[in-house]
């Protein structure tokens, strides 16, 4: 494979922004002099590529925007040429020239060619992480980075991840009246889906409010006849008085609240799913911690750290639930209050994200290193993205460095984004060449 067909605009973007390419004797095509006084800054939205890039050309210096291209006909092929923005350019950067480009008022756009101004073995280096066939790009070297940009790549990979939750979360804000309890009733209940069930959950609390709830908070039957009842568990007929009591207040609740239909019993999954797993269980445990948090994002908040929030979520569940997984499967043993893994996951998938998403809105520096703090205190998660980056070589110590190695996998070895990870920066770099001497 040839470096022309591996060779696009993003690792072009990181050439320009870091100046890795050879500077002497630079001119444009039309053989002015170019001195690059300031790059200027990535834009991420519409517009040319880089602003307030400073650029002297042929002794004159000039401020504005920089457009790179693979080849610079792509002017044309994006229709630059038809849009006022572009008449900033003040150069257009090249990997090869085949077109000359105008301004609307017929002068030249001066361009820089770079094809032959990089490092071959940057461009291989480049070639062998965008081509690896392996799930992380870089697994043949990494054990040769040095710590530093390791742990550089999962403090930023982790605060995306944060940011990303957080975006979600503050859309649900939004969508809720700006209500931080109802908030916290939806990212809650939907983290209670673990995973499989996620969905459901999330349109169970989205049909009964959480003021419903609150409002019959001194019982649990009446709490657990709305969410069962709303989950569509109720249909049929049940020879145990508890079930027949339950569907009697959903009915009288239902009618009162004008809750809407049910959700079917198909939408919930139970299939090759551990009992304790059972949407069933779950519900009866959401209950229970609803049922004992009057103010429930307020309680979150006041959970500064692992011991207290483990005993948030130390509800025990109404006596039905504690003999059952299921209407009529009764259980082997006894089943008693939330296990500490599906705590520690319900505080890092739903506690640790609202706090990031209040902490940004509010500008709450404080509560974001405590949600830090707090991931680090609980301990490392396991499955196959983990073990694949610790064979790989980058050592995972807490749930802080799980859940950025996650983001790492997911979002940039997988899709090959090894240009905005440092260790891709680490790897993607010009190798200076030094001579050592020996005096005799």
């Amino acid at each position: 494979m040839t470096v022309t067909k591996v060779m696009n605009e993003s690792f072009l973007h990181y050439i320009w922004q870091m100046q890795y390419f050879r500077k002497e004797e630079l001119c444009t095509k039309e053989g002015e002099v170019v001195q690059v006084l300031h790059p200027g800054t990535l834009n991420t939205h519409a517009g040319p590529d880089f602003h307030a890039s400073r650029i002297r050309i042929g002794g004159m210096e000039w401020s504005g925007s920089v457009e790179i291209h693979v080849r610079s006909s792509e002017w044309i092929d994006h229709h630059h040429d038809e849009d006022q923005a572009y008449e900033n350019v003040i150069l257009h950067v090249v990997w090869r020239m085949d077109k000359i480009i105008l301004r609307r008022d017929q002068t030249i756009v001066p361009t820089v060619e770079l094809c032959d101004r990089i490092d071959d073995r940057l461009t291989k280096r480049y070639r062998q992480l965008v081509t690896s066939s392996f799930q992380i790009p870089c697994r043949g070297t990494l054990r040769d980075v040095p710590d530093v940009y390791k742990i550089s790549a999962l403090d930023r990979a982790l605060v995306e991840r944060l940011e990303r939750k957080s975006d979600e979360i503050l859309g649900y804000f939004e969508a809720t009246g700006r209500s931080w309890e109802e908030t916290a009733y939806w990212v809650l209940s939907r983290n209670f889906g673990f995973k499989v069930n996620n969905e459901p959950f999330l349109q169970l609390a989205k049909s009964v409010p959480l003021r419903y709830l609150k409002r019959h908070g001194s019982s649990i039957l009446q709490v657990e006849s709305m969410l069962f009842g709303a989950a569509g568990f109720l249909e049929g007929t049940g020879n145990v008085e508890y079930f027949r009591d339950l569907q009697t207040e959903y009915m009288v609740l239902a009618s009162k609240y004008r809750l809407q239909s049910p959700m079917k019993r198909s939408q919930w999954k139970f299939l090759r799913m551990r009992p304790a797993n059972f949407p069933t269980l779950r519900i009866a445990q959401l209950a229970a911690v609803l049922r004992s948090r009057n103010q429930l994002f307020s309680s979150m908040l006041e959970s500064t750290d692992l011991r207290l929030l483990k005993k948030f979520f130390s509800c025990e569940p109404s006596p039905y639930w504690r003999a059952h997984y299921h209407f009529g499967s009764h259980a082997s043993s006894e089943i008693h209050v939330l296990g500490p893994d599906s705590i520690h996951n319900l505080a890092i998938n739903a506690v640790i994200p609202l706090w990031a998403a209040y902490s940004l809105l509010h500008h709450d520096d404080a509560l974001m290193e405590r949600a830090m703090e707090v991931l680090k205190s609980i301990p490392r998660e396991e499955n196959n993205i983990i073990r694949s980056c610790e064979n790989a070589g980058i050592n995972l110590s807490n749930s802080h460095d799980t859940q950025a190695a996650i983001e790492l996998f997911n979002n940039f070895c997988a899709k090959k984004r090894c240009l905005n990870c440092s260790i891709g920066a680490f790897l993607i770099r010009p190798i200076r060449e030094t001579v050592n001497s020996n005096p005799g």
